[in-house]
């Protein structure tokens, strides 16, 4: 079991925090070759601080390590997603439920700023603005939730998720229903509806999984076998 202080060094480590994002969000896609020598560099560490957050990324299950020939960025496995998208559907439906409950007047209106955002915003100046956005939003609800634990949780779920999404996808997103769903979702916590806010949300994440089914897998004619995926996407055997 790690200590306290080793998962202290691991939240303070720039080097390991770098990666750990660089990976999830694309810049480093499946098959990057990590090079010990190019990173220490790059960050002014020693091996140690290197081969530590190696270590944590390969426990988080975004490299590989093999010995003698190097550090890779992991494949991304559809199955993978799928599980992270099942339990974010069910843990950030509480999150919102429990923001209902608690957020503050100052918290509703840093929400109806960011979507009058969203509703200006067009896809052809900023393809990536749109998610950014929709990610902030998420990170809104779980503060105004009062709740640490399911914050991080959410957090190292959508890290995952995160993994899955490239630009095309972006571009291909409906982000009128999106700001639709925020609109009705900030009506909800307005009136203190958590069963609203919840029901919202939830239609919200499936509208995601029902992309992601579209663009990584092709089903059979039952709709319960993965035959094949779509462009740009590497899948671990």
């Amino acid at each position: 079991m790690k200590s306290i202080g080793s998962a202290k060094f691991y939240i303070s480590n720039p080097l390991f925090l770098a990666l750990r994002d660089r990976i999830v969000y694309g810049s480093y896609p499946p098959g990057t070759v990590l090079s010990e020598k190019e990173l220490t560099e790059e960050f002014k560490v020693s091996r140690t601080p290197y081969r530590e957050a190696i270590r944590k990324l390969e426990d988080m299950k975004l490299v590989t390590v093999v010995p003698r020939f190097g550090t890779y960025v992991r494949e991304i496995a559809p199955s993978e997603i799928m599980n992270a998208y099942e339990v974010r559907l069910r843990v950030e439906t509480m999150a919102v439920e429990l923001a209902a409950k608690r957020r503050t007047e100052e918290e509703l209106l840093e929400f109806e700023a960011i979507i009058q955002e969203i509703r200006e915003w067009k896809v052809e100046d900023n393809p990536r603005l749109g998610g950014s956005l929709d990610e902030t939003l998420h990170d809104l609800v779980c503060k105004a939730s009062r709740n640490t634990i399911l914050a991080e949780t959410v957090n190292n779920l959508r890290r995952v998720c995160a993994r899955i999404w490239t630009s095309s996808w972006i571009e291909s997103y409906d982000f009128q229903k999106l700001a639709s769903h925020w609109v009705d979702i900030y009506e909800a916590l307005k009136n203190r509806d958590s069963t609203r806010a919840s029901g919202i949300m939830e239609a919200h994440l499936q509208d995601s999984i029902e992309l992601m089914k579209e663009n990584i897998f092709r089903f059979d004619a039952a709709g319960d076998s993965v035959t094949g995926v779509a462009n740009n996407i590497s899948v671990a055997r």
